[in-house]
């Protein structure tokens, strides 16, 4: 692959000042909020500075251009995974704003799984009813077992008691 660095670079330096530009004002401001347009732009010009750099690393000569582009690349790749870190915690913005939203969007899947909960709670409902009424106490009382520990600790307990 041949390239002619010129016209290389005279094509991409709009390009890489427009990131440039976008990254200051990103980091003058870390509290501002990107629109998506805004997002997709700085998004697209961090893929191609990704790929312009990939191009120019193969040219042993530019070591100055390839600084520039490492530079930027990394700064770019910064804002662009970094973004979601600086998010502060807004509990009232979640309750008020985040929450009805997710609410809202998944609404068929709630109503399927509120329905199925609704489904289960019923069926172990008629499925206890169906087993009849349970003894007072532990439940132990219904094997043979269970009887027989009954009994011995009830005798132990009347001779404890009798004297």
């Amino acid at each position: 692959m041949t390239l002619d660095l010129n016209r290389f670079v005279a094509g991409s330096r709009p390009l890489w000042d427009e990131l440039d530009r976008m990254l200051t004002r990103l980091e003058r401001s870390p509290d501002a909020e990107l629109s998506l347009p805004e997002a997709e732009r700085l998004h697209y010009l961090y893929q191609r500075a990704s790929a312009d750099l990939l191009r120019v690393r193969h040219l042993s000569s530019e070591r100055e251009l390839q600084s520039y582009l490492e530079q930027l690349v990394g700064r770019a790749f910064s804002e662009v995974h970094a973004a979601a870190e600086r998010v502060p915690l807004r509990p009232w913005r979640w309750f008020s704003r985040t929450f009805p939203q997710t609410v809202r969007r998944h609404a068929r899947a709630m109503l399927l799984a509120v329905a199925l909960t609704m489904l289960g709670s019923a069926f172990g409902a008629l499925a206890g009813e169906a087993r009849g009424p349970r003894k007072a106490g532990n439940g132990g009382e219904r094997t043979k077992a269970g009887r027989r520990a009954r009994a011995i600790c009830g005798r132990a307990h009347d001779a404890q008691h009798a004297g």
